[in-house]
């Protein structure tokens, strides 16, 4: 590691959670434009 303060970061749940959410939401805002006429599923689709 290039520094003790990533290391801190990737080892914290809390740190790893917020950064999936993020993650997961810029996926979600990618595709959400080019499935506009498709049926929502999954995640999307709130089950």
């Amino acid at each position: 590691m290039s520094s003790r303060e990533d290391l801190k970061l990737m080892i914290s749940d809390a740190w790893r959670d917020k950064l999936a959410t993020a993650i997961s939401s810029s996926i979600d805002e990618f595709f959400a434009p080019r499935l506009a006429g498709a049926q929502p599923t999954g995640a999307l689709s709130g089950r």
